[in-house]
C-alpha cells in the first residue's frame, strides 16, 4: 500500500519534511480544555514535494517515542488531538 502511494505522483504536496515537535511554537498563555491554541511551525529548509503521510507520520512517531520512552503522558492526548484534527 506505501508503495503504491508513493509511484502515484498525484498525491504530492508541498510538505514540510522535518514534521516533529521541536518544530511546532505554542503562545505562551495558559492552556484551556475547549480553546483554540495559536501555534507556529517553523524551520521550513527542508520544504519538499512528498506525501503528507511523510509530515503526518513523522509527528505521530515523535509524540509516541516520548509517550514510550520518557514517560510523558500528555503526548498520548496530544496524538489523539493531532490525529482528529488531521
Amino acid at each position: 500500500m506505501a508503495a503504491a502511494e508513493k509511484d502515484n505522483t498525484e498525491k504530492l504536496q508541498v510538505i514540510h519534511g522535518d514534521f516533529w515537535t521541536g518544530n511546532i511554537v505554542l503562545l505562551n498563555a495558559a492552556i484551556k480544555e475547549g480553546t483554540e491554541i495559536p501555534l507556529s511551525v517553523i524551520n521550513w529548509e527542508l520544504t519538499q514535494f512528498g506525501l503528507p503521510s511523510v509530515d503526518f507520520g513523522q509527528m505521530i512517531a515523535e509524540m509516541y517515542a516520548l509517550w514510550l520512552y520518557k514517560s510523558i503522558d500528555s503526548r498520548l492526548w496530544m496524538m489523539e488531538g493531532f490525529i482528529k484534527g488531521y
